[in-house]
């Protein structure tokens, strides 16, 4: 099996939709009498649009990154080796030191396909529909005081309070950089089925079926050709495991996102595998306070539940052949602030996680509730949590919720559950929601709030240089894993499949996100 590294990162969680299975026929790639690296390639995504092909609406989600990123540019970019690179942006960065501001000059040749120029306007427009709108990043731009056209082509961001990591936020990766033609801003509903970017692929409506195939069309008009080699895109929807094998196999797609149960048949398919990246898996111990379940508000009993979670055993269990890595941090290798020496903080030993119940008063056990989402297959974890922590007399009563993940988050909003099982974003910088009060909703739905924790992670949001922001996070992890507001089991691997026919195509611990166009033109794929 090819791994592209044998470190395994929390890279952005990609968010499966129910698909329904479909026909095939038709969707594959070009015709073989195609140039080299001109034909057409088509993709899978688990998936359809979230919310239509607004890329304000879906910013922030892997929907957005298949379905936004083939037609429209970003400020900037973030490209598979985790560099971030210029895309609209040729200059950018704060000046003078100054974290309450952004200045970004804008390169002057690239225009929407209505064949209007993306100036400093333009671009300061579509900033500000992301940071008024209802939008899921909405929060993300709140900072965004005031957006100051400095020039034709430049622009200064005025910041209220400093952002974490704002050049990642502007790119594709961080979910918040597309940059919308002003009239299709201005008129929201036209980009429900159609897009209005400048990037290197223009959506044709005619050529898709809703909810099943999404087809790309080359721009001509694109002002970086060097980066673009497909004459077409298609996204095809599917996210049964077998039926994504088998449209590999039969050459209908030429990329996809892979699974455990197939990863071994892919291989002997000929198909080269890559493990990369993923989420952190495990339990959210949200009541903090003991609001609902008091001996939670004791730091010693979520220390006693972290030491009582045999982690090898459930990751094994889960995701058999290393397609997972057991963790206690919610921080990834590879990523900025990773600290490998909390590694073994919580080995698993069931004495001592006896003896910290006594010492916290609670030695004849308690009782409580954890609430799982059937939809995103956190359940046979959460079975395989309550089985370990019924062995320190801990008994775990689980609530599953089949419906939906929005069902299941209004749930854990309504604070009456005190522990749910979560799929934690692992870059560091958008942390945010899970540790600090008056942000979270369902991810920190009793508004925990920890002194330290919020100085650390203030410190680091106000912190420019990189390295230095990267020892805050260490810091700030290290905390977290301490005060043990989580019990996270394993990280869960991206696993991607792409034929052989393809050049160009890479993941990387750094990038864990697919993507089929690289602005330098190295990574682009082609066929």
């Amino acid at each position: 099996m090819r791994r592209e590294s044998t470190k395994v990162t929390r890279g952005l969680a990609l968010i499966i939709a129910v698909a329904t299975a479909i026909g095939l026929s038709g969707c594959g790639s070009d015709s073989d009498a195609a140039a080299p690296g001109t034909a057409g390639i088509t993709f899978q995504f688990a998936g359809p649009p979230l919310s239509g092909l607004n890329p304000a609406a879906t910013g922030g989600t892997t929907s957005a990154y298949a379905y936004a990123v083939p037609a429209y540019s970003t400020i900037l970019s973030q490209r598979v080796t985790g560099e971030i690179v210029g895309d609209l942006a040729t200059d950018w960065g704060y000046p003078e030191g100054d974290n309450l501001r952004f200045d970004i000059t804008l390169r002057d040749d690239a225009a929407f396909t209505d064949d209007t120029s993306v100036d400093a306007e333009a671009v300061k427009k579509s900033l500000e529909y992301v940071r008024d709108g209802n939008f899921y990043l909405s929060s993300r731009f709140a900072a965004f005081e005031n957006i100051e056209v400095t020039g034709d082509y430049s622009l200064s961001i005025h910041l209220s309070e400093p952002v974490a990591n704002l050049p990642f936020v502007l790119t594709a990766s961080g979910g918040a950089g597309f940059i919308i033609d002003p009239d299709a801003i201005d008129d929201p509903d036209s980009l429900e089925n159609a897009t209005a970017g400048s990037g290197p692929y223009v959506y044709s409506a005619e050529k898709s079926v809703i909810d099943t195939t999404y087809v790309y069309e080359k721009n001509p008009d694109y002002y970086n050709p060097d980066a673009v080699k497909a004459e077409s895109l298609t996204v095809q929807v599917m996210n049964e495991s077998s039926t994504v094998l088998a449209a590999l196999q039969t050459g209908q797609i030429d990329v996809a996102q892979g699974s455990a149960l197939t990863a071994d048949a892919a291989t002997s398919s000929g198909f080269d595998v890559y493990q990369v990246g993923g989420s952190v898996q495990g339990v959210g111990l949200i009541d903090r306070d003991g609001e609902v379940v008091p001996a939670l508000g004791n730091v010693k009993v979520r220390q006693a539940i972290n030491m009582a979670l045999d982690r090898e055993a459930i990751t094994e269990s889960m995701l058999p052949g290393g397609f997972g890595v057991p963790t206690e941090q919610i921080l990834a290798e590879g990523q900025p602030g990773y600290d490998p020496s909390l590694v073994g903080f919580y080995d698993y030993d069931v004495d001592a996680a006896r003896d910290l119940l006594e010492e916290a008063g609670y030695g004849d056990g308690f009782e409580m509730t954890l609430i799982c989402a059937k939809t995103v297959g956190t359940c046979k974890s959460a079975e395989a949590v309550a089985g370990d922590l019924s062995e320190i007399g801990i008994t775990v009563h689980l609530e599953t919720v089949a419906v939906s993940t929005a069902a299941f988050d209004e749930k854990v909003a309504s604070k009456e559950y005190p522990a749910a099982m979560q799929r934690m974003r692992t870059v560091a910088s958008e942390f945010e929601p899970l540790i600090i009060p008056d942000v979270g909703g369902s991810a920190n739905p009793f508004q925990s709030s920890d002194d330290e924790i919020s100085r650390l992670w203030q410190e680091a949001t106000e912190e420019i240089d990189p390295e230095a922001q990267a020892a805050i996070y260490r810091d700030l992890s290290a905390l977290v894993v301490e005060e043990a507001w989580f019990a996270p089991l394993y990280v869960q691997s991206n696993i991607y499949y792409a034929s052989p026919d393809i050049s160009g195509f890479n993941v990387t611990d750094e990038n864990a996100l697919y993507s089929p166009i690289d602005v330098e033109g190295e990574y682009t794929w082609s066929k």
